[in-house]
């Protein structure tokens, strides 16, 4: 008796395991879930592949989908039903698992009502038990599932192929199982390697067949092709396929090239230099120097440096020297190369050069005397460098030819290597000590520096350049002039993301931009080599453009003048336009202004000039002079070092972005303090000038000199800011404040009933609204200047005659550091009536 219950007991308990057991199997199936696309892609993989292999994949993987063999009989079998009924649709279902024992032999045809039946009742099965059948009992026997596998496949490719279900299926005997395919995905990669491009390909999935379409007519069905191209833009398109499924990945691909001209009378195997390269533009930033070093008695070894690896180019002989040194002692020469670079040195030094008694050293013949005097300067010869590149082209305004994609500046060959002249108490390597003067030497006669930008330069692109170190010499020469190139580069590009986020503009660098920065014996220069756009493609507002144009062009000079104040502490304000034309009116000078409806140019009279574009808000500069200097070798690239460490530091550049709390300069040389505070001022006054310009556009104020005023104030400001840069405690924003050109408390008291009668005066039919330091519309604020105000508030009044009255205005900075203005009276033949001018 209890042995019966106990076997009953055990077996309810095994009953309800099985029962338990059934659960978990059926619980722990996965669900699938696949579009009808995918469906599609599966069937051709599988009917490809039967073809191929004469049996059925055991698995499809498609959009990271693991598709079995039993779940695409489930699939296809439903939607052969699906496309009988017109319904192109997807399926979710819970995996199904394989057949215990699959057999079958049936083969032969099958008319389309019979394949719709068998669909059916494999569907029905397959629903009841989870899982494929053995065998499919069909008119023409039992067929196996890889076989019903395979006729479903070319069933559902024969419909997507003609829009409709085939008449008949010819049913084929397939079995066993292969291996896993993956549907295809084409994806590649590039390295451009001088004139070649090397493609890698990244592609996914079971791939049988690569082709590539280079853009240029050429094709190539390896995998990791190389392809040499000329310079353009090309569409490149790999195109893979698998098993009937392909995929294409295409790329817009742009090789650039820089084309250098190097020419020079300096002969080099008996004939002028004349050299031309081409340099890839393969990265974000490209480097590209030209150099001479002294090697020898008038020989010069001409040297190129691309990325910071140096390659010789040449050797060069003066012509004069090559044809002459069997006439004169070989002392004769050595005077005159030493003559040559004494004048360099005197000249820098603003002293007269002592030539004679620089002559009466070495016991020269009158003859010999004579000689030197007369032939010296034939023993230099110009070293010219040309880059053409695909950058944007030259503008030309108001006759003015501002720089494109084409720049050609020249060096001077003085077959002596440069020294720099230390101030007393100065140390350094290779220093060398005469009674007169403290040098060192350089270790190179000349060198220009073309930095080269593709993309935006960030902070990961500069501080990869700031990384680098060489040696003293002149490939640390060039790394310096590099980095000051890089450093201009930078700050736009610094500027133009802050003026992006306050304008509600974005952009991006379409083309390459070019800066020089050069150092020989007449002086060194930084310049742009480029359109003022700096290749900027912009999207927004026009309004929101133009202010944001304005704020990171106007800045542009501004930041050329600051980089190079700090590796040369003291740089002459003239030499930048912007601080140049503000020192004119805060001396005492004027300014001319013209102002037309396309653009408005102010000069000074002394070869400075800036123009504003209307239509698109870009400031231009343009100075025929330069700054000289002549240490680039170590110190200096220091120094552009620092500064570049300075201007990317988080805790520095949150105040300049922001303009709130102090800037700590503890630590920094005093040239890199200053330089970095004028960068802050200059590009905050930048980015909050230029609603006034777009303004004054907007309210149909152009023609009356508005825009001029409005430039030769922001110009001023710096100039005055610039003067007492060294005081600056505190905050940022108050220093600004405190030291920019004002308008008096008494402005607001004054102007207002100015705004009520210009009102009044034309029955309210005005809306009056602020533009810039709140500027009036019309003839009826001069009428209410000349007969209700005092003259002495004449200049709280931003509305002047202008060539629309009769008049011209000119404007200046009197010694209370506001802007006056003079209105001249003009008669029709443009002569200025000044005994009626009024000083305002």
């Amino acid at each position: 008796m209890c042995y019966h219950i106990m076997v009953v007991a055990v077996r309810r308990l095994l009953f309800l395991l099985a029962i338990l057991s059934c659960f978990c199997l059926l619980g722990s199936s996965s669900a699938v879930s696949l579009s009808y696309d995918e469906i599609c892609d599966v069937s051709k993989l599988i009917g490809n592949y039967t073809a191929q292999h004469e049996k059925i994949p055991s698995q499809v993987v498609i959009n990271g989908k693991n598709v079995s063999a039993d779940d695409y009989l489930y699939a296809s079998s439903s939607t052969i039903i699906n496309l009988d009924q017109g319904r192109r649709v997807g399926l979710s279902f819970n995996s199904m698992a394989s057949p215990p024992s699959p057999s079958g032999t049936g083969t032969g045809t099958l008319q389309k009502a019979g394949y719709l039946q068998v669909a059916k009742n494999v569907k029905a099965f397959m629903e009841s038990y989870g899982r494929s059948p053995n065998y499919a009992s069909t008119a023409i026997g039992q067929v196996r599932p890889e076989s019903l596998i395979y006729a479903n496949a070319r069933i559902i490719n024969f419909y997507n192929s003609t829009g409709r279900l085939p008449n008949y299926v010819t049913v084929e005997y397939v079995t066993g199982k292969g291996g896993i395919i993956v549907r295809p995905r084409a994806d590649y990669t590039y390295t451009i390697q001088g004139y070649n491009v090397q493609f890698q390909d990244k592609s996914t999935g079971t791939i049988q067949y690569y082709k590539w379409d280079f853009g240029d007519q050429s094709t190539s069905t390896q995998k990791n092709p190389v392809h040499a191209y000329k310079p353009g833009t090309y569409k490149v398109t790999l195109t893979v396929q698998g098993y009937g499924i392909t995929d294409t990945k295409t790329i817009t691909l742009e090789v650039m090239l820089a084309t250098v001209h190097v020419n020079s009378t300096a002969t080099s195997s008996g004939k002028p230099l004349n050299l031309t390269f081409k340099i890839p533009l393969n990265d974000t930033v490209k480097w590209i120097s030209i150099g001479a070093i002294s090697s020898g008695l008038f020989n010069e070894t001409i040297f190129l440096v691309e990325d910071g690896i140096a390659y010789k180019l040449a050797e060069v002989t003066n012509p004069f020297y090559q044809a002459n040194s069997q006439s004169q002692r070989e002392i004769v020469w050595q005077v005159i190369a030493g003559l040559n670079r004494l004048i360099e040195i005197y000249t820098k030094l603003g002293a007269e050069p002592q030539v004679n008694e620089y002559l009466n050293n070495f016991n020269l013949t009158q003859a010999e005397k004579i000689f030197i005097l007369t032939n010296y300067n034939k023993c230099i010869d110009p070293l010219q460098v040309s880059v053409e590149y695909p950058g944007e082209e030259k503008v030309t305004i108001a006759n003015i030819t501002f720089p494109g994609n084409k720049s050609t500046r020249t060096l001077l060959l003085l077959y002596t290597n440069g020294q720099y002249i230390h101030p007393p108490g100065e140390t350094g390597p290779n220093i060398i000590i005469n009674d007169t003067l403290i040098w060192e030497a350089s270790n190179y006669d000349a060198i220009i520096t073309y930095t080269l930008a593709t993309g935006k330069i960030t902070n990961q692109t500069l501080q990869k350049w700031l990384n680098r170190t060489y040696e003293p010499g002149p490939l640390k020469a060039a790394h310096g002039t590099f980095l000051t190139g890089l450093e201009v580069i930078y700050l736009h590009d610094l500027i133009a993301e802050e003026a992006a986020t306050r304008y509600n503009v974005t952009w991006t660098r379409t083309m390459p931009v070019m800066v020089s920065a050069g150092d020989h014996s007449p002086g060194t220069w930084i310049s742009l080599e480029c359109n003022h756009n700096m290749a900027v493609k912009a999207e927004g507002t026009p309004e929101n453009i133009k202010a944001f144009n304005y704020a990171r062009t106007s800045a542009i000079n501004p930041i050329e003048y600051y980089v190079m104040e700090a590796l040369f502490p003291g740089s002459d304000p003239t030499s930048a336009p912007t601080t140049g034309i503000g020192l004119t009116l805060l001396n005492g000078g004027s300014l001319n202004i013209l102002e037309s409806g396309n653009y408005t140019l102010i000069s000074d009279g002394q070869g400075r000039y800036l123009i504003i574009d209307h239509a698109t808000g870009i400031v231009r500069d343009m100075i025929y002079a330069f700054m000289g200097a002549y240490c680039y070798y170590h110190q200096q690239t220091e120094w552009a070092q620092e500064l570049g460490r300075t201007i990317m530091s988080s805790e520095r550049l949150k105040s300049l972005l922001d303009g709130n709390g102090t800037v700590n300069l503890e630590g920094l040389r005093d040239s890199v303090g200053k330089a970095f505070m004028g960068l802050i001022v200059s590009m905050r006054l930048a980015l909050h000038n230029p609603m006034t310009f777009v303004e004054i556009i907007s309210y149909g104020l152009v023609g009356q000199g508005l825009i001029g005023v409005n430039i030769a104030a922001y110009a001023t400001t710096i100039a005055y800011i610039n003067s007492k840069l060294n005081n600056i405690t505190g905050s940022i924003k108050e220093f600004i404040v405190e030291h920019q050109t004002y308008i008096s408390n008494d402005f607001v008291e004054y102007m207002l009933p100015a705004v009520i009668y210009v009102l009044s005066k034309s029955g309210g039919g005005v809306i009056l609204q602020p533009v810039g330091l709140c500027m009036a519309i019309g003839n009826g604020i001069l009428d209410f200047r000349d007969h209700y105000l005092p003259e002495e508030y004449w200049k709280y009044i931003a509305y002047h005659r202008t060539w629309a009255h009769g008049y011209e205005l000119r404007a200046y900075v009197g010694e209370d550091h506001c802007i006056h203005y003079i209105e001249i009276p003009k008669d029709p033949d443009g002569t200025l009536r000044w005994d009626e001018a009024v000083y305002i």
